[in-house]
């Protein structure tokens, strides 16, 4: 095993930290996820011990996650004294896992370092096993104690801090639980939003859809921190769970949100971090040089024949790259407009109002100048010429806002 080549992208774990079975049942289907880069592409065969509550290994369970699935399951027998005891206790480890690859046929399942078996895949390189996920425990309960259907999920707390790093990403692990019942699959999906802190600059924007299996009462989201410099300021970011089906709810609403705080430590920080993070707090620099980026990003779009990015510009139609053409000093120009990132969009709206002028005045003075030339009044023209030129944009902007919605 030692000589095994280790695969960095790919590793493996349980759903869930704890499963709930009645009193009297036979078995507890537990589930293994993989995790990684490699998590869909790679097949993984894992082994597993069942131990009783002193610890002693009482089976050894084998389960295999096909290339193309997240998941895998494997039943775990109950014995009918422990089944029939209320409280009894007994968990699974995860205790070896290997990529697969090649298929050897073998007549019986004699080594663990081979992990074969009739008909299995010959052992590629050594799974890391998640150290949070490598145990789960399965809990006998009594009808009184496990309520039937299938409960509803909430996150176990509302709030939670963490301390991020300068020299290294952090991984924050957020655990969500599932009351008033275990039977049957639940799902709901999670997202995270910005608030003080930027998507991608403070924190990785994640998003998913959270499975409770059967019998499994708790689950975890990982978010993760990007690194931060000392002289940031504390700042906030929220995760939302909402519901897959809304016909059949599944979240308790008062604990759906959960507000994550990224701390900064306030000992041993230099005046001039001190300077910094009290600009930092008074007009949030990572959210200013999001909106830089952002700015210059008009005006490379407004340099493409169509929405998109350069792939999309490249099967661009003759009449689009036409129209480009024609309206691209229109694009240029307003992409001086500034993003809405800056001072909660007041610097985006002000100049929007001072650009809608400029455009007031020029097609004014095109709608005088073609009356002039056709010896039309400009009462006549004001209500004719310049009112078709001003609502029409208006008419077209309205089609497609309705058409989005």
């Amino acid at each position: 095993r030692n000589s095994q080549q280790v695969e960095t992208d790919l590793s493996v774990g349980f759903l869930s930290s704890s499963y709930h079975l009645d009193l009297g049942s036979t078995e507890a289907v537990i589930v293994v996820q993989k995790y990684g880069a490699l998590a869909t592409k790679t097949s993984v065969f894992a082994e597993c011990n069942v131990r009783d509550a002193g610890g002693k290994a009482t089976t050894t369970m084998q389960v295999e996650l096909l290339a193309g699935a997240s998941f895998g399951q494997f039943c775990v027998p109950v014995t009918k004294e422990a089944s029939q005891v209320a409280g009894e206790a007994f968990y699974v480890e995860l205790v070896h896992a290997v990529t697969v690859k090649e298929r050897v046929w073998t007549s019986s399942f004699n080594s663990v370092s081979s992990l074969g078996g009739p008909g299995r895949d010959k052992p590629a390189a050594r799974v890391n096993i998640e150290q949070d996920k490598s145990k789960t425990v399965i809990h006998i309960k009594k009808p009184s104690q496990s309520p039937e259907g299938p409960g509803q999920i909430r996150f176990e707390v509302g709030e939670v801090s963490q301390m991020a790093s300068s020299s290294e990403e952090t991984v924050l692990k957020l655990r969500l639980v599932r009351v008033g019942g275990a039977q049957g699959e639940l799902k709901c999906e999670y997202a995270t939003t910005a608030d003080s802190a930027t998507a991608d600059r403070d924190f990785e924007s994640a998003s998913g859809v959270v499975v409770f299996p059967n019998g499994a009462i708790d689950q975890t989201i990982d978010v993760k921190l990007l690194k931060r410099a000392a002289w940031q300021c504390e700042e906030r970011f929220f995760v939302l769970l909402s519901e897959v089906d809304e016909e059949e709810p599944v979240l308790i609403e008062d604990a759906s949100t959960m507000t994550v705080n990224i701390l900064t430590p306030s000992e041993h920080v230099e005046s001039a971090h001190k300077i910094l993070r009290a600009i930092d707090t008074a007009i949030n620099l990572d959210r200013i040089q999001k909106g830089n980026e952002g700015w210059l990003e008009q005006f490379r779009a407004a340099l493409r024949p169509v929405d998109g990015d350069e792939n999309d510009a490249a099967e661009a139609s003759v009449t689009e790259w036409c129209l480009h053409f024609i309206t691209l000093p229109w694009k240029l120009f307003f992409a001086f407009i500034p993003p809405t990132t800056y001072i909660g969009g007041w610097l985006c709206f002000f100049f929007a109002l001072v650009f809608i002028g400029i455009v007031t005045a020029v097609i004014g003075d095109l709608a005088a100048m073609v009356g002039c030339c056709l010896d039309i009044p400009d009462s006549i023209t004001a209500i004719t010429i310049v009112a078709l030129g001003t609502s029409l944009p208006d008419a077209f902007a309205s089609k497609v806002a309705a058409v989005d919605d």
